[in-house]
């Protein structure tokens, strides 16, 4: 029963708010029109590199206020539901924005490493050929060269979908919850980093907002299908795609706050079980 419950509480419950459903749906759909008209900004002008400038900072703001307030009000939920006060989600994002100082290092770290793991994709083609061709005849024949590439894109989807978010997502939350203090709180992220259920909500999760959407995007139409049918389908998949990425959002931060009040109990408890010293008799 107690698993059922954290179970329920991780996975069902942060999908019953409409307001931080809203406020993502139309958060997002904001960014991407914003970002879609940035990209077609040019640079010959000075009032063109200004705009580019202006729009990037703010969709940087928006974009970390947007999910650093829904990080802080799943962990303002998850304190209320434990005797705590009542979430609002308000004030949520109004602690997210005035931590924008100390999220924003965060967030390049998070994008510099993701980078990084992208680049990984262009040995594709060349290191599984390799590291296959280094293998004794034996374990060639077992081993397929599809097989082997496969598994080396299944290492780079494991190393950004579920590796990078596991060890990043706690300090920002982390960040966006107490700025610059919580960033250095290394102890209080390893607690929430080694919790077995966040890894595996955050497999659940990378499953359904990932692969799903990912298979959902090439579930295409017969080539005989009229060019009407294929655009509505082509809609109708891009909003599904959209939805399931939100709900696999809130079920990680709902992960996330709850691997945090677990890390702030253990912590609180390991001091109430440390025993003051005793005093010193005093000499005669």
């Amino acid at each position: 029963m107690a698993l059922w419950n954290s179970l329920r509480t991780t996975l069902i419950d942060p999908l019953l708010s409409l307001r931080v459903w809203l406020l993502q749906f139309l958060g997002n759909a904001l960014l991407l029109a914003v970002f879609a008209w940035f990209l077609h900004i040019g640079d010959g002008y000075n009032w063109q590199i200004a705009l580019s400038a202006f729009l990037a900072l703010a969709m940087t703001a928006t974009l970390l206020t947007l999910h650093g307030g829904t990080m802080n009000h799943a962990l303002d939920l998850s304190r209320a539901r434990n005797g705590g006060e009542p979430a609002k989600l308000a004030a949520a994002l109004l602690r997210a924005a005035r931590h924008l100082l100390p999220l924003l290092p965060w967030i390049l770290l998070f994008c510099f490493i993701e980078w990084k793991i992208d680049r990984l994709e262009d040995f594709q083609y060349s290191f599984p050929g390799w590291l296959r061709s280094e293998f004794p005849a034996w374990l060639r024949r077992l081993i397929s060269e599809p097989g082997i590439d496969r598994a080396y894109m299944l290492c780079v989807s494991f190393l950004r979908w579920t590796l990078l978010p596991a060890l990043l997502l706690p300090l920002g939350l982390l960040g966006a919850d107490q700025g610059f203090r919580g960033m250095v709180s290394l102890r209080l992220w390893w607690r929430m980093v080694r919790n077995r259920r966040w890894w595996i909500v955050l497999l659940l999760a990378g499953l359904l907002g990932v692969y799903c959407v990912y298979a959902l995007i090439g579930w295409t139409l017969s080539p005989e299908a009229p060019l009407n049918s294929e655009k509505v389908w082509l809609g109708f998949r891009l909003l599904v795609g959209y939805i399931l990425a939100i709900v696999a959002w809130l079920v990680t931060c709902a992960a996330l706050a709850e691997s945090r009040r677990k890390a702030d109990a253990d912590t609180a408890g390991a001091v109430a079980e440390t025993p003051e010293p005793a005093p010193a008799p005093a000499k005669a």
